[in-house]
């Protein structure tokens, strides 16, 4: 007799729907802990990144869809040399007002000297309130829109316009706190 034989009996085919039962059973869970992982996953920030004047254009044109009252931090000052900023602004500004969607602009800077108040308020005056910031001299060439769970960065360096859109509540709460926080303390 050899001593490394092997006996094998068969077993009833009603054990292929055991093991398998199991095994779904085992599949199941692994799955429910996969799919708890991938919520977590959907939670975590949206960015999206654009360059140039039609990056810009795209970031500014997502606003529009703004469910919320859109809020801006803007330094108009270092921004005046800009041309493609102001060319695109005034455009926005026009599609803006057409849609009646609401904005707060805090300005860097003091109240210019040269302002004028008209004699009534225009449509673009009645969905935009301004505030200036003047309790510090720093100077960017950047604006920041925070609306919808959003928060929009455009960056003019050098000649190049770079534009993000980070979409997360978080984030998007945290900068309407910090907003409207400075809101309350603007000239």
């Amino acid at each position: 007799m050899r001593k490394n034989l092997k006996y094998y009996t068969a077993q009833s085919p009603k054990m292929i729907l055991s093991i398998l039962d199991e095994n779904k059973k085992e599949l199941e869970q692994n799955m429910a802990s996969i799919i708890s992982l991938g919520s977590a996953i959907d939670k975590k920030p949206t960015v999206s990144y654009f360059e140039g004047e039609e990056g810009l254009r795209r970031v500014l044109d997502d606003t529009l869809t703004s469910k919320t009252e859109i809020l801006l931090f803007l330094d108009k000052q270092s921004l005046l040399n800009e041309d493609a900023f102001f060319d695109i602004n005034e455009e926005y500004k026009i599609k803006r007002e057409k849609k009646g969607i609401k904005k707060k602009i805090i300005r860097f800077g003091s109240v210019p000297t040269n302002y004028k108040s008209s004699t009534g308020p225009s449509e673009y005056e009645k969905i935009t309130q301004v505030r200036y910031w003047s309790k510090s001299s720093l100077r960017f060439k950047a604006s920041i829109q925070i609306y919808d769970n959003k928060i929009s960065y455009q960056i003019f360096n050098e000649g190049r316009i770079l534009s993000f859109i980070i979409e997360n509540p978080h984030i998007y709460e945290m900068n309407r706190a910090w907003f409207e926080s400075m809101w309350e303390n603007c000239e």
